[in-house]
């Protein structure tokens, strides 16, 4: 998955946003997932700048706890 596939999933999460205000849980469903979209992007730009320019930026996986 490429940053551009990204924004789209994030874009389509924020057009379900707008279709489904005043139904709370539907509400939430989205946002929950318009946020892990966003919030994936610097991530995605980050390994693809690492690899093009070669900054040498260890590229792990997320650590969860």
């Amino acid at each position: 998955m490429n940053v551009i596939c990204k924004l789209k999933e994030a874009e389509h999460f924020l057009e379900k946003l707008y279709e489904v205000q005043g139904i709370e849980d539907k509400f939430k469903r989205y946002l929950d997932r318009f946020l892990a979209a966003v919030r994936s992007i610097p991530n995605f730009l980050l390994r693809n700048y690492s690899v093009k320019f070669g900054l040498g930026i260890p590229l792990v996986k997320k650590t969860v706890f």
